[in-house]
């Protein structure tokens, strides 16, 4: 039979086709409502497409019934969110015993340490740094998530734990204990922890800069750029300027920790991006990244709404940087400045 039957495989993550002499993997995804529009993401590969209602049945369907058959329409959907394989690519093999299941590996890790914050950015989708329930985590759970990391690597040698907020420098003992908590683990391994910090650069003093130089951190840094631009998106809690705490932190950073910064500046408008741009080349990071906001931040959709779309950012950055990208809005190109990359939400 050329007819696919749907078997449950991976409880929540994935779902196992089984073909006539072939196993095909549906990859996760994510179904959700917007506006009364459903869109499907692929969580591997963070491609979404906008859906009919039928569709994301029918994934229901996938998911509950084993004896389900693949209309084409539908396969052809899945195969453009490359949640399956193109049909010509599925090679044909011999059937063989079933693969014993195991558990794939886990290389990286976000943690959110805090659940606070002490900014107030007018775009923050997770309710000014709290997602409802504010508060920061305690070194018993830090300690057993850097455990569960660990025991679930499988052979890797390289895992990856970034620290997430909120404001995770606002939980710093407990970033420091479970650094030294990981260092320990590694001891007589070959395997190693590689750590990545999220944060607004309020925090960071000598201290932390020390701390982090010792255990090779990589910095991801929020700031929007010039003053009038950083200030009105990402102020204080008290409301007052960030940029005057911030810059001179950034700045300290990225003198001694020159490949290890990316700055990422979220566009709330097109016509902020010469200043942008013009401010990031100033402080010339390693990586600077332009991710578009979300509609409708945590002080209300009334408040600020971005103006800008996709394409309006990729405009505007080929001409704020010239040839920035002549080959595709998904290469890297190197600049003098640093390394400039198109990035979203």
């Amino acid at each position: 039979s050329n007819e696919e039957i749907v078997s449950r495989k991976y409880c929540n993550d994935s779902v196992n086709f089984m073909k006539t002499h072939n196993a095909v993997i549906i990859r996760p995804y994510h179904a959700f409502l917007r506006d009364n529009t459903w869109y499907v993401i692929n969580c591997d590969r963070f491609a979404y497409e906008q859906v009919p209602e039928t569709f994301v049945r029918f994934l229901d369907t996938l998911e509950n019934n084993s004896d389900t058959r693949i209309p084409d329409v539908h396969r052809k959907r899945l195969e453009r969110l490359k949640l399956i394989l193109p049909s010509d690519a599925q090679k044909v093999r011999p059937r063989t015993a079933p693969p014993k299941e195991t558990e794939p590996p886990v290389h990286t890790a976000t943690v959110f340490v805090s659940q606070r914050c002490n900014h107030d950015c007018v775009y923050c989708y997770g309710g000014g740094g709290e997602y409802g329930e504010p508060g920061v985590m305690d070194e018993e759970t830090g300690l057993k998530a850097m455990d569960w990391l660990w025991g679930r690597k499988g052979g890797l040698k390289s895992i990856g734990v970034s620290f997430f907020g909120g404001e995770p420098l606002l939980n710093f003992g407990l970033i420091k204990q479970m650094v030294d908590h990981a260092r320990r683990l590694e001891a007589g391994s070959d395997a190693r922890v590689q750590f990545t910090l999220s944060t607004n650069a309020a925090l960071l003093d000598d201290t932390v800069l020390d701390f982090m130089e010792m255990h090779d951190v990589y910095a991801l840094i929020g700031f929007d750029g010039p003053r009038q631009i950083q200030d009105r998106n990402r102020p204080l809690r008290n409301g007052r300027s960030s940029y005057d705490t911030v810059i001179p932190r950034i700045r300290k950073l990225i003198a001694r920790r020159p490949n290890q910064v990316t700055l990422r500046s979220t566009i709330w408008q097109t016509g902020d991006i010469p200043l942008v741009v013009r401010e990031m080349r100033t402080l010339s990071p390693h990586i600077f990244q332009t991710p578009i906001a979300s509609p409708g931040g945590h002080q209300g959709e009334d408040t600020f709404e971005p103006t800008s779309t996709r394409q309006d950012v990729v405009g505007a950055l080929n001409a704020a940087i010239p040839d920035f990208f002549a080959s595709g809005p998904q290469s890297r190109p190197q600049c003098p400045e640093g390394l400039f990359q198109l990035d979203r939400f």
